[in-house]
C-alpha cells in the first residue's frame, strides 16, 4: 500500500489524499453561497450558488447587459435598398454567412428588389432560354398523338405506354403562336434515347425533320466564347471539346475539357514518338 506525498494518508487507488489535492485545487474548497451565506463544496468550480433554490430566477442582472457589458458593440447605421428607410443591425449581423449584407431592412424588401430590378432580363445572370409554354391545346393533342401510335416509338418501336415523350418536328418558336405548332402532322412519338439523340444531332430520323439553325446562344464556361448549340444542356463550346496533337497536327476529340491540358496527344503511338524525340 501506498503513502501520499505527505505521509500523513494510506493510498489505495488514489494518487493523492483529499487534503493535497483540495491545496492543489484551490477553486473546489469550501465556498460562502451568494444567496444564504452558507459555506458548501462547490461540484463545479464556477459554482457560485450552494443550490438550485439559492440561484435568482429570471434574466441576469443589469451589469451583462447594453454598454455595461464588455464585450458590447456600437450598431450600424444602414439605409434600405429598396424603401430608403434607416435602420441599425450589429456587425456580427453583417456577415454573408449569416445571410444578410446590411443592403436590406427586411427580407420582404429584398424579395420586392429582385422581382422589380433583377428579374428575367434584368437580372445580371439572364442569358436568355426557351419559353416552356406550348399553348392550351397541347396536352390533348399530345394524348392523341400517343393514342394513334399505341404508345409506341416512331423509329424503335419500342413500347411506353402513355409517358411516351412526344416531339416537334418542326420547333414552337417558329410560328407566331404555340397553338399553331400543336397539330398532327408536327408531332411524332418518340422514346426517351431517339428523342435526345435527335435534338443533339447525332441521329436521324426518316419524316422528322432536324433544326436546321442553332436557336440557342450561350457562353461557354471554359473559354467564355460565345457559341450556337440545339440543346439547352450544353454548356461547352466545340472548340473546347477538341485539341491539336503536338506531334502529328491532328484535331481530336478530348475526353474532358478540363483535361485539355493534359491531353497533348491523340494517341499513344504518338506520345510515345514525342517521348523519344526529346
Amino acid at each position: 500500500m501506498d503513502f501520499c506525498s505527505c505521509r500523513n494518508a494510506k493510498l489505495q487507488r488514489a494518487k493523492q489524499c483529499r487534503s493535497c489535492w483540495e491545496a492543489e485545487h484551490p477553486g473546489r474548497q469550501q465556498r460562502i453561497c451568494a444567496t444564504c451565506g452558507i459555506f458548501f463544496k462547490p461540484k463545479k468550480t464556477p459554482q457560485t450558488y450552494c443550490s438550485l433554490g439559492c440561484r435568482p430566477k429570471g434574466p441576469p442582472p443589469s451589469i451583462y447587459r447594453g454598454q455595461e457589458n464588455n464585450k458590447w458593440v456600437p450598431a450600424v447605421t444602414l439605409v434600405c435598398k429598396y424603401c430608403s428607410c434607416i435602420f441599425e443591425k450589429k456587425p456580427w449581423q453583417l456577415n454573408k454567412k449569416n445571410g444578410s449584407t446590411g443592403e436590406f431592412c427586411s427580407i420582404q424588401c429584398r424579395g420586392k428588389y429582385r422581382k422589380e430590378f433583377q428579374s428575367k432580363e434584368k437580372s445580371p445572370r439572364w442569358v436568355g432560354g426557351p419559353q416552356s409554354y406550348r399553348g392550351r391545346n397541347w396536352k390533348a393533342v399530345r394524348l392523341l398523338v400517343v393514342e394513334v401510335q399505341e404508345g409506341r416509338c416512331a423509329h424503335c418501336d419500342v413500347f411506353i405506354g402513355k409517358s411516351l415523350p412526344v416531339h416537334h418536328k418542326h420547333p414552337a418558336r417558329a410560328f407566331q403562336r404555340p397553338e399553331d405548332a400543336n397539330t398532327l402532322n408536327n408531332l411524332v412519338g418518340l422514346c426517351q434515347s431517339c428523342h435526345v439523340r435527335l435534338e443533339v444531332g447525332t441521329r436521324e430520323i426518316p419524316g422528322v425533320a432536324q433544326m436546321s439553325a442553332a436557336p440557342y446562344q450561350k457562353a461557354c464556361r471554359r473559354c467564355g466564347h460565345l457559341f450556337l448549340t440545339n440543346s439547352m444542356n450544353s454548356m461547352t463550346c466545340d472548340s473546347c471539346w477538341h485539341n491539336n496533337c503536338l506531334w502529328c497536327g491532328k484535331t481530336f476529340r478530348i475526353e474532358s475539357p478540363s483535361r485539355r491540358a493534359r491531353n497533348k496527344h491523340c494517341s499513344r503511338k504518338c506520345y510515345l514518338a514525342a517521348r523519344l524525340a526529346k
